[in-house]
């Protein structure tokens, strides 16, 4: 019995060793050298971690100054690919399926549901006649009903045969072991950098893959990893496809530590005060737009696009610039309308 449990400890204490050593591993050549061995158990940790050591090595690549430690880089990675990771539900059963409904049922149903839509629009257009015009656009545009309560029904049939197919879910466990399977095949073909394989690697670890950032040299998009203040500032684009879900996260360079930092004063009451007086109605920034930093000094400068309270996340109608040096206190310093030729006001 004691050899039994000796025996068990060491299988178990070897099976934590060797994970540990995969999430130290940041050497893509080195990884496909261990992908052979790797259990059936331990390949989404391992393709993972592959997808670490890869954006580790383009960073390192890409990036203009050398003079960051791996430490640092290894860190900022971590950061990025947790950021991206949206994982899979494992809630997500077909045990649970949902019934279909029978024709007579789907009618009364959307009955029902016209109705409350009805009385929730007049209720708007009553009290909130702006916000009634602006929704009312909306629904016109992104109904997916024809008005024929047959065919929808027959549209509603059709899409419920698709999502009775595990392997139409993203989320499904079937969907993350035929991306094991894909990926054990690429490896097996030393297919490590192609298109296909690196699509893979993020869907092992966010199934709604939609813009993974990469990192560049130079900034002028979104979804990117890139410096901002050589050696002292860097940051990446997060992006779903959507103004809502796409915002620029940045972080400080303390030793080999990266720290988050918000760029925008969004707790600065002084410098809400300051603005307020030249923007009446309200204003907001949004993660989506990013921010232009340069440091003169020991000050960092900063330009971005400033929101009225009513502007659409997609349109700015004005810009701001301000400095700060720690980036917990900021001071406004100019204002503009957001047009070809802006008309620059100090702040004061």
């Amino acid at each position: 019995m004691k050899k039994l449990i000796i025996f068990f400890t060491v299988l178990i204490g070897g099976f934590m060793i060797a994970q540990k050593k995969i999430a130290n591993i940041y050497s893509t050549s080195e990884l496909q050298n261990m992908q052979n061995s790797i259990p059936a158990n331990e390949q989404q940790e391992f393709y993972s971690q592959y997808l670490k050591a890869s954006l580790f090595e383009k960073i390192k690549k890409n990036f203009n100054s050398k003079k960051y430690s791996d430490n640092l880089l290894k860190k900022f990675t971590d950061s990025i690919v947790s950021r991206n990771d949206f994982g899979f539900d494992e809630e997500t059963s077909n045990d649970k399926e949902e019934k279909l409904m029978t024709f007579e049922e789907y009618a009364s149903l959307e009955k029902e549901r016209e109705k409350k839509r009805k009385e929730s629009l007049e209720k708007m257009k009553k009290d909130d006649p702006k916000q009634y015009k602006l929704m009312s656009s909306i629904l016109s545009d992104v109904s997916y009903k024809t008005g024929d309560v047959k065919k929808d029904y027959d549209q509603y049939k059709a899409n419920y045969e698709h999502q009775k197919n595990p392997l139409n879910n993203p989320y499904s466990q079937e969907s993350r072991k035929l991306i094991i399977t894909k990926l054990n095949d690429a490896f097996a073909k030393k297919n490590y950098n192609s298109e296909e394989t690196e699509e893979l690697l993020v869907k092992n670890i966010s199934p709604h893959y939609n813009n993974f950032p990469y990192p560049v040299s130079k900034h002028d998009s979104e979804a990117q990893i890139y410096e901002v203040v050589d050696n002292e500032i860097i940051a990446f684009g997060v992006t779903s496809g959507v103004a809502a879900g796409t915002f620029e996260n940045y972080y400080k360079i303390d030793g080999d530590s990266v720290i988050p930092i918000s760029v925008y004063p969004y707790e600065d009451q002084n410098f809400d005060k300051k603005v307020s007086k030249y923007v009446k109605k309200g204003f907001r920034f949004e993660g989506r737009a990013g921010a232009d930093i340069k440091k003169i000094g020991d000050e960092y400068f900063l330009s971005t696009n400033l929101y009225k309270e009513d502007d659409a996340n997609c349109c700015p109608s004005m810009l701001i610039e301000y400095k700060t040096k720690d980036f917990k206190t900021f001071i406004p310093l100019k204002i503009a309308d957001n047009s070809e030729n802006p008309k620059w006001k100090t702040i004061k």
